[in-house]
Order: structure tokens, then sequence, then C-alpha cells
């Protein structure tokens, strides 16, 4: 599937950083074809209804921007090391906050899909981060359900790879208390923490993988396959660390849509937009973290087909 964007109306503030739209209108040129219901039975879908006023007020201010804020994680899940596996130095791991990062995330607020642009400055360096799209239970317990649905459950202090059958049965804990996700796209800091990335939610995944400090035959080995080259720059480091280059790649989420194939249903979507430390399965190593979720901010906007 062939996806071509358009961003019109912008002026770019720092080359390579930020990109600020001035009325940015995100959107595919190419037609999608009708997808088939990606929910399941018994899952309540509700009608969407957009009126004429509403439209036009879309349309004049096509984009929302959300500025993700720090969430409170444990020390011990953060990952201490980058892409290539070269751990930070003492000084900078006990400096480093993430109230100090500004990362914005400008969307578009009526679409076929979750669609936008991240700029980032203040991250931890050559680093990798998932991008997730979270089910908000106590604003809209129906959206939380669909992005559950369309991606995964995590059952408060019992892990993350649970069915949708044991979040409908409560065995591990409320529906209230489940945290329902669709991780769909990540990306990678430069040597001084900054980044900018282009994003479309069309793909359900369940982790990502490194030929560097993973075996390079680890699962969906083609799928959002990246290059990414560290320099010997940086101050994040004991020394000036060598150049070297990491491949990362995804691993789609089993029992859900084909990759470049989920579709969101039509609806109103009120729910967060949120970063988690991608750690590579190296939570066995000091400072190797466990998926530490580090920043969110709320995200409103319409799927229309």
């Amino acid at each position: 599937m062939d996806w071509q964007w358009e961003l019109r109306h912008y002026e770019t503030l720092n080359p390579g950083l930020r990109l600020t739209a001035l009325g940015v209108a995100l959107f595919l040129s190419a037609a999608l074809p009708c997808p088939t219901d990606p929910l399941p039975q018994g899952v309540v879908k509700r009608p969407l209804e957009i009126s004429a006023r509403e439209r036009q007020a879309i349309q004049q201010d096509p984009a929302g921007v959300v500025q993700l804020s720090p969430v409170p994680s444990e020390e011990s899940e953060e990952r201490w090391h980058d892409i290539l596996g070269t751990p930070y130095s003492d000084g900078f791991c006990g400096t480093f906050r993430y109230d100090k990062a500004k990362v914005e995330i400008r969307y578009s607020r009526l679409g076929r899909t979750f669609q936008g642009f991240l700029t980032a400055a203040g991250l931890k360096p050559n680093f990798a981060y998932q991008i997730k799209l979270r089910g908000d239970y106590a604003v809209d317990p129906v959206i939380h359900r669909y992005i559950g649905y369309l991606g995964r459950w995590r059952l408060s202090r019992t892990g993350t790879n649970f069915s949708d059958e044991s979040y409908e049965n409560e065995y591990y804990c409320p529906k209230s208390a489940a945290e329902s996700y669709i991780l769909f796209d990540y990306f990678v800091t430069d040597s001084q923490g900054k980044a900018s990335h282009t994003f479309s939610l069309n793909s359900s995944l369940h982790v990502y993988w490194n030929d560097v400090l993973n075996s390079w035959t680890s699962y969906d080995r083609e799928l959002q396959l990246r290059t990414f080259r560290r320099s010997g720059e940086g101050d994040a480091y004991e020394s000036p660390p060598e150049p070297g280059e990491a491949r990362i790649w995804a691993e789609t989420e089993r029992g859900r849509a084909p990759p470049g194939a989920l579709f969101l249903p039509e609806g109103r979507y009120a729910c967060e937009v949120v970063l988690t430390e991608e750690s590579f399965h190296k939570s066995y190593l000091d400072g190797g973290g466990y998926w530490a979720t580090v920043m969110a901010g709320p995200v409103r906007f319409i799927i229309e087909r």
C-alpha cells in the first residue's frame, strides 16, 4: 500500500529538529480500500456524525498539537544503554530526567488513521523509543476497548502478553485497571538526544529487535527495517564512543491485522500517545531496562472513512 503524504503551509524553525505547521494538512492522497470490520463481534461500535459546522472548523484548523509530559517510572525499569549496547556514563545517568525533555506531536484531527509529525529534544542519545496509541478507560472505555482489541493488553502487575479472554474475564484485574495500547512505530535519537519523525498508524506491532543486540534471524526481519548510525560524538559516555551502526526492525503482533493493514474503526478518539523505551529484551543486564513508558500526552481526533 502506497502512503503518500503532503505537508502544506509549514515553516522550518530548526532544520532537522522542529517542524511547526501553520495549517498542517496531513492526508493520504491515494484512496484506501474499504476495510473489513477490524473488531470482533460483541464489541460495541458507535455511529459517527460530523456536522457541517464542525467539519468546516476542522478544515480551517486541521492540526492537533500536544506536548508530551514525563510519566513516573521505576528507575530500575529505565534503560541506560544506547542502541549499540554502550552504557552511558555515571554522570549522565545521575542527571538525566525526562522532565527536561521536549517532545511535541502535531497530528491530523480528522483522517483515515492517526497520523502526524513528532519532534523531540533532550531525550537519551542514540536511543530507540516506541510510539504507542494508548486507551484511557477513565476518559472513554469504548475507545479503550477498541485499542486493546486491535493491539495489546497489559494487566496490572502481571506482565504484557495477555489475551482478549483474560481481559474480558477480568481474571487478573478489573477492566478499568487494564492498559490497552497499539504499538505502531518507533524512532531513534541522534547523538544530542534529538529526533524528528513522520508517523502513520497502519500496523499493530509486538516489539522491536536489533541486529547488534539480538539475533539477525529474529522474527519479521524486514518489517519497518531501518539502519541507524552512531557517530563518535556525544558527552553522555565516559569517553567518545566508536562510530557504529545498528539495524532495527519490528515484530508483528500475532493474531492482529497484518502489517500495513490495520484500520482504526470510525469514531471520535479520546486517548493518549505515549513513548516507551525499547529495551531489546535485555532486561537481564544491569541498566538494560524493562520497556519503561516515560512520556505521554492526550490526543483527540476523528477517524472517518
